[in-house]
This record gives C-alpha cells, sequence and structure tokens, in this order.
C-alpha cells in the first residue's frame, strides 16, 4: 500500500481530494511548460511528439524458436562464418582490388577541406536553411576538431580519423558489420570513440521493454572471445552499423555483405584462380617427349632419367620431360587450349559480375570492357563519366552511411543543431571550373558575382556588372543609345537637329541639275507620250545628299 493510500485510510477522503487537486495541477504545470518549450523565437508552436503506443509491436521480429546461445546472445545465422568471410576476402584478388579502392576514395574524406572543391569532411548546421553565426561556426570547428582526433583530447595511442574509417570500412564491405564503441563523460557526452573488431560484436537476447520506453542501460551488444563474453554495450555506448539490412526474421537482425551475395561467383573465381596457378606448380602438360631408338637396357633409361630430373625441372618440379624406349610412339591430346574453353571470357563475366555486385565500374581497377558480343563502338564512352557513375552508386551511398553513424552516435549527442557532411565527391580540375564560370558569366551571373566566389574584389567603374553575352550587351548599347537620342531631342525642343539642318541646307544649295530636252533628242511628242506613260513624271527629282559625321 502506498503512501497516499495509507494518507487516504488514516485522515478520510478530504486529505484524498486534496491530494488529487494537487496531483491535478502538477500535471497541468507540466502540459504548459512543455507546451511554452514547443514555441520557437516566433511565437509558433512547434509540433510535439506523439503519445507513446499503448501496445507492443505485434510483428515478430526475430525467430522465436531460433537457439540462443546460454551466454545470452544470438548469432548470426548461415554456414559463412566472419573468419570464412575475411579468408575470401584476402584469397580474392578481385574483391582485394575492390575492396582497396574504395578504403583509400573513403579515408581522402578525413579531413579538413583545404577549398570548395577539395575531398574532407565539415559540420554544418543541421537545417539547411538556417545561416550560420560567429558563434555556430566556432561550435563547428569545435566538434570538427574532436572528429579528427576522435576524441577530446589528442592521444597517440588512439586512431585519428582517417585511420578510423579505413578500419570502418573493411568491416563494412567484408561483414556488413561496421562497428566503434563511444566513451563518455560524467555529463553522459561523447569524449572518444574507437573502431572495433566488427567479427567479435554479436547482438544481445534483450527483453522487451514497455511500449514507448527506452532504457539506454539495457544490454543491447556483447563483445565475445573463444565464446566468451567479455563486454557489454547499451544502445548508446556501440554502434552497430549495417548498409545491407534485412527484414528475414531468421537473419536475427544481422546485415547481408556482399561476399555472401556472390558466394557462388567468388567460389568459380577461386578455382579459375587455381587452376592456372597450378599450371606451373603441379601443371603435366609437357613440352615434348625424350625418346631412345634403338635397344637400351632399361638400367641405362633409368639412370638417365635421374641424371636428367636432377639437372632439369620445373618450377615444384612441375612440367616433367617423360621418357620411353620404344620404336615407336603416337600423342594422344587429352586437353584443348584455353581459347577453345573460353577461359578468359570466363574470368572476364565472374569480374564483372563481382563489381556489379559491389556498385563498382571494373574501369576503376583498371580493367576496361566495351559492350557485350560487340567488338568496337562507334560512340565510345568517355572513361571520366564512368568513374562518376561508379562513385555515385558505391561510394556516396557508402559515406552517406558513415555520416549517418557519426551523427547518430557522435555528433547530435554533442549539439543536435549540427551535422557532419562530406564534401568534395565530385572534384573538379581548374579547367573544368573556368570552362563552367565561363558558361554561367554568359547567362546566370555577371563578372563581378562571379569573382565574389572567388574572394576577389569587384572590377573598378562598374566594369564587372556585365553579362558576357553578345546579344544581352547589344541590347543594353541599344537600350543606352536609345537613351541619348531621348535627350537630344529634348535639349532641341522644337528646334530640328543639326545633322538634319545641314542636310536641309545641302539640299537647297544643290539645285537639281537640267532635264534634257526631249523635244531635241526624241522629238516633240516624246515629252507628251512620257507623260501620258506616267504622269508623276515630272515630279520625280533626284537629289544628293552629302552628311559630314
Amino acid at each position: 500500500m502506498g503512501l497516499r493510500d495509507r494518507l487516504t485510510d488514516a485522515l478520510g477522503g478530504a486529505i484524498g481530494g486534496a491530494l488529487d487537486i494537487v496531483s491535478d495541477s502538477l500535471e497541468k504545470a507540466n502540459t504548459a511548460r512543455s507546451e511554452a518549450l514547443a514555441l520557437s523565437e516566433t511565437g509558433k508552436a512547434q509540433p510535439l511528439p506523439p503519445d507513446p503506443p499503448a501496445e507492443d509491436v505485434k510483428s515478430l521480429m526475430v525467430d522465436p524458436y531460433a537457439l540462443v546461445d546460454q551466454l545470452g546472445y544470438r548469432e548470426k545465422p548461415g554456414s559463412l562464418t566472419y573468419l570464412t568471410l575475411r579468408n575470401m576476402a584476402r584469397k580474392v584478388p578481385t574483391f582485394t582490388a575492390v575492396e582497396q579502392t574504395r578504403i583509400t576514395q573513403v579515408s581522402a574524406f578525413g579531413q579538413r577541406p583545404e577549398d570548395d572543391r577539395d575531398s574532407g569532411f565539415e559540420i554544418v548546421l543541421r537545417n539547411d536553411e538556417d545561416t550560420m553565426t560567429k558563434p555556430d561556426q566556432k561550435r563547428a570547428n569545435a566538434i570538427e576538431d574532436i572528429i579528427l582526433q576522435t576524441g577530446t583530447w589528442w592521444d597517440p595511442e588512439r586512431d585519428d580519423f582517417r585511420s578510423f574509417l579505413r578500419k570502418l570500412v573493411r568491416d563494412s564491405l567484408e561483414l556488413d558489420q561496421a562497428c566503434f564503441e563511444i566513451q563518455r563523460d560524467l555529463k553522459d557526452r561523447p569524449t572518444a570513440f574507437y573502431a572495433i573488431d566488427g567479427a567479435t560484436v554479436r547482438r544481445a537476447d534483450s527483453l522487451p521493454q514497455e511500449p514507448g520506453q527506452f532504457d539506454p542501460e539495457i544490454v543491447r551488444y556483447v563483445q565475445i572471445y573463444d565464446e566468451m563474453v567479455i563486454s557489454e554495450f547499451g544502445a548508446r555506448d556501440l554502434c552497430f552499423g549495417l548498409r545491407n539490412p534485412r527484414t528475414d526474421i531468421r537473419a536475427n537482425g544481422y546485415g547481408y555483405s556482399e561476399l555472401e551475395m556472390i558466394i557462388e561467383v567468388i567460389t568459380a573465381s577461386l578455382w579459375g584462380f587455381q587452376y592456372n596457378k597450378k599450371q606451373f606448380s603441379q601443371g603435366s602438360l609437357v613440352h615434348g617427349i625424350l625418346n631412345f631408338k634403338g635397344d637400351v637396357p632399361d638400367s641405362k633409361v633409368d639412370a638417365f632419367r635421374r641424371q636428367w630430373k636432377m639437372m632439369i625441372a620445373g618450377v615444384q618440379n612441375a612440367h616433367k620431360t617423360p621418357m620411353t624406349n620404344v620404336n615407336d610412339l603416337q600423342w594422344i591430346d587429352f586437353q584443348r587450349s584455353n581459347r577453345d574453353m573460353e577461359y578468359s571470357a570466363w574470368m572476364d563475366w565472374l569480374i564483372k559480375v563481382t563489381c556489379a555486385v559491389m556498385q563498382f565500374d571494373p574501369a576503376e581497377i583498371n580493367f576496361t570492357y566495351g559492350n557485350t558480343g560487340q567488338a568496337s563502338q562507334m560512340f565510345g564512352t568517355n572513361v571520366d563519366d564512368k568513374l562518376k557513375a561508379s562513385k555515385d552508386r558505391g561510394l556516396r551511398p557508402l559515406l552517406k552511411d558513415i555520416a549517418n553513424w557519426l551523427n547518430v552516435h557522435i555528433i547530435w549527442p554533442l549539439d543536435p543543431n549540427f551535422k557532419l557532411k562530406f564534401t568534395g565527391l565530385d572534384p573538379k580540375d581548374e579547367d573544368k571550373v573556368l570552362e563552367h564560370n565561363k558558361k554561367r558569366s554568359e547567362f546566370i551571373m555577371t563578372v563581378d558575382e562571379l569573382r565574389a566566389q572567388e574572394d576577389l574584389d569587384p572590377l573598378p567603374d562598374g566594369q564587372g556588372e556585365v553579362i558576357l553575352n553578345s546579344v544581352w550587351l547589344q541590347a543594353k548599347q541599344g537600350a543606352e543609345m536609345g537613351g541619348m537620342g531621348m535627350e537630344g531631342e529634348e535639349g532641341e525642343g522644337e528646334g530640328e537637329d543639326e545633322s538634319l539642318g545641314d542636310v536641309t541646307e545641302l539640299d537647297q544649295q544643290q539645285e537639281q541639275p537640267d532635264e534634257p530636252d526631249f523635244d531635241q533628242v526624241f522629238g516633240e511628242t516624246s515629252e507628251k507620250s512620257l507623260q501620258d506613260a506616267d504622269p508623276l513624271r515630272k515630279s520625280r527629282k533626284v537629289r544628293v545628299y552629302e552628311i559630314e559625321l
């Protein structure tokens, strides 16, 4: 029985009613305080979060009949263990090349960018529409320092951000399980983070929580070593990053790595690689047969064979030379050439499939292919376009996943108003930038606006307030000349322009020359006939104007 019930029984219903009134008042005060906190600076109420659910989720998230280890964690189902996945990644040259290229590309973003075209990361405001102030910029620089040294203090034994990215990407590509631990201070703020072995982390068999409640202290993940739990982590203490999550209840909440997707392709690649390799170590293909003609004793042949093998032998005793002592010898071919078996085309197809699943263009690892079944292309695709498309498919989503993991576990617990953003994904050289600015200056921006983007001063006397477009310049000059003409007419009033006056004087001074005598030239009837044919003949005059500019 609680305190309230005891007071009610002891003092009667009056005290109980008073406690109800106090309880209602406190509840209303808390509600008013929540509504006040929801008001923004403009005075407009922000949407409050909905009430917590009244019941648990009805759907199954994991297999209820799956075998759970006695130590309290769920294993990743499947026949491929973490050790097998890592061995596959090391033994398949194609996957190793793709993985190393991606790791190198991502590690280039583990720095502050030198300019807006350099690869790196920056801390920006979470709302893109907000403008960063000087205090915001100072706060963002402090968070960037924490990310660069993976902690609030510098420790030579701890990885820097570039090394941290390399470790994280390798585990993500091989296991689809990128994990890092977060250390916190007494105020429950992140102070440092460490990349840990993803193959040692398992999902804990946590007890279900009440609806709408989140307990960060509940064990979500465990780290095991030799099948023994050595560490336990809550949801805020460890990042369990997945790029390919699944709804399969038998997956127990684990991801699906690319190596698991192409296990058959990887197996075929290993067989093809081993087949070609064994031709040099254990191959039986011979370059010729040494045959003794005549009656040679077997003892002599055996002695010569031993001496021959001691003097001449292939790599690891491969390609041994057979010897025989017969009068006639026949060769039967049991093996076709690699060209007949289309061995090269088969290996190329395996490389293409591996790169396709990895969202990777083979041109990035120096495998350039055209269209299948086509000897040459009439209009070839630029290699730069292929590389850009490959980065858009594979590198850009990978960087977004990493940024999301860091924002959820590091940036937002430090300050929910900021976020981490990778920049310079599409670096441009100077020639392309100049060409792009040239096109923009012809249609979109003035010269001074472009100079402002490069932190340059505007041109003097308003010379940069133009668009470098011939049509626009002609229209502007025409408008200015038209304005000058209107000013001249207003100054002269009703008087005529001086140039027109000069023309009038010339017109008056230069008399029309005498017309020829048509009676003398053509006879008496010529002038009359001309007038009858053209009544306006007499009114036509030829005038010559001389204009001095």
